[in-house]
């Protein structure tokens, strides 16, 4: 199914995320985020079509993953703007709430029905090479939609307030909560030094020679071998601090010298 975007699912959808409403505070509320789920495999390319422009409005096109551990919600390490959601974290954490009895708060137009797809699954534990691990089963004839949908909710409520999902790079991991932590790239003032080691010694034997080092004392100096070379051993240890300071005055001469060139 190729993505059109004069659809009338889709133009209702884009419709309704533009969508503003009245606060009794004052102002007027929006949608900080939404995940659309990419999971059916019919609807895949479509919902990446739907979803990849609309990024910068924080629309993500998501896919449930099962599994303990999971961050809530990351990106793909993929090429295709797709964001992984933890199923067994989200369901996890809703069945918490619901425990509590006060942490989340419905409409009172909702039915019976929606209660019964909430509850339509329950979580247990099963013993996996010798471990006992925590998993989701669907109770037999139950419809599960209204528990997917509140899991990608919490899904996006954690990539509004706590995450930059549009940066690729990587973060630390909540032991308490299992959501993965983005930080923003800062950008900086500062040249980035992109010379390795090799590079550094490199530059740091010309210039000791062209500050009138002599070879014997530069090979004291930059010897590195040792536990391969008995040559390199003798020469090096002890060592002779008297020599390395030499050195070290040749390279400073040297620097002088060379930058003066330059």
């Amino acid at each position: 199914m190729r993505f059109d975007a004069s659809g009338e699912v889709w133009a209702e959808l884009d419709s309704l995320l533009r969508q503003r409403w009245p606060s009794k505070l004052g102002g007027s509320l929006k949608l900080d985020a939404t995940c659309v789920d990419a999971g059916d495999g019919d609807h895949f390319d479509s919902v990446l079509a739907f979803c990849t422009p609309r990024m910068s409005r924080r629309v993500f096109a998501t896919k449930g993953a099962a599994g303990p551990g999971r961050p809530i919600i990351m990106r793909s390490r993929g090429k295709k703007p797709l964001f992984i959601v933890g199923a067994d974290t989200a369901k996890g954490q809703i069945l918490s709430r619901l425990s509590r009895g006060r942490t989340i708060r419905f409409s009172q137009i909702l039915d019976e029905n929606y209660y019964l797809q909430l509850c339509s699954e329950r979580r247990i534990v099963r013993m996996s090479r010798g471990r006992p691990v925590v998993r989701f089963e669907r109770l037999p004839g139950f419809r599960a939609e209204a528990l997917d949908c509140l899991a990608l909710a919490l899904a996006g409520r954690a990539s509004s307030s706590r995450f930059n999902l549009l940066d690729d790079g990587l973060g630390a991991q909540s032991a308490n909560t299992g959501l993965m932590r983005f930080q923003p790239r800062k950008q900086s003032s500062r040249v980035h030094e992109k010379r390795r080691l090799a590079d550094f010694r490199r530059s740091g034997a010309n210039e000791a020679i062209a500050g009138d080092a002599t070879p014997a004392a530069l090979s004291h100096a930059m010897g590195s071998t040792l536990a391969t070379s008995n040559a390199l051993f003798a020469t090096y240890c002890p060592v002779n601090l008297t020599t390395i300071r030499s050195v070290m005055d040749a390279r400073r001469r040297g620097r002088t010298k060379l930058r003066g060139n330059g």
